[in-house]
């Protein structure tokens, strides 16, 4: 929801969040009386992290050509497994939390960006945000899942995926705004750039 719109809301007395970030950049433009609350923790962490892993699964093994092959009664597409994949988690809390144990339990090699470089269990690496283009190059997976902000806006841009290794994926849990989705387009082709949006926010 754009800044505009909450601006125009005149009648509008409380603002769900879907994180604290986010509550912070909207009580910026919206009037003193509007209530705006967040969730936290382990509300969505589950359901979140079985979404990113069915992208993950679904991409590594090229379901969508293998629906499209079985309607048409072409033969079957045989995809890589998840093992031994290098997935990248941009943006740490909760939900990715509880994804990279369920990624390491498929054998996979976690790493994660953020703002803030920490140990997390189930993390074998952890980078900084500034260090974004060159974390990428290692994965086969990104998921993105850092929040919306004036920081993150455009943050995976051409750039990013020009960095990234074919065929390499990136799917979005949260954060449709973070990456450059016009700009980014052409990256996303046979071959080069596998993208999918995927937004719960």
């Amino acid at each position: 929801m754009s800044d505009h719109v909450l601006k125009e809301g005149v009648k509008l007395k409380w603002v769900q969040a879907s994180d604290g970030r986010g509550r912070d950049h909207r009580r910026a433009v919206l009037r003193e009386d509007v209530l705006v609350t967040n969730m936290h923790g382990q509300i969505m962490a589950d359901s979140m992290s079985e979404a990113a892993i069915m992208l993950m699964l679904a991409l590594s093994r090229n379901l969508p050509r293998a629906l499209r092959n079985r309607e048409s009664q072409v033969g079957p597409v045989h995809g890589g497994p998840a093992q031994r994949q290098d997935g990248g988690i941009f943006g740490i809390g909760a939900i990715a939390a509880d994804l990279a144990p369920k990624c390491k339990a498929f054998g996979m090699k976690v790493e994660g960006i953020s703002s803030v470089v920490r140990s997390v269990p189930g993390f074998d690496r952890m980078f900084g945000r500034d260090e974004l283009a060159q974390a990428v190059r290692g994965f086969d997976y990104l998921v993105l899942l850092t929040p919306y902000t004036p920081e993150t806006h455009g943050i995976v841009n051409a750039r990013i995926f020009d960095a990234m290794k074919p065929p390499a994926t990136c799917s979005t849990l949260r954060a449709a705004a973070s990456w450059t989705r016009t700009r980014c387009s052409r990256r996303c082709r046979p071959g080069r750039i596998a993208a999918r949006l995927w937004t719960c926010s």
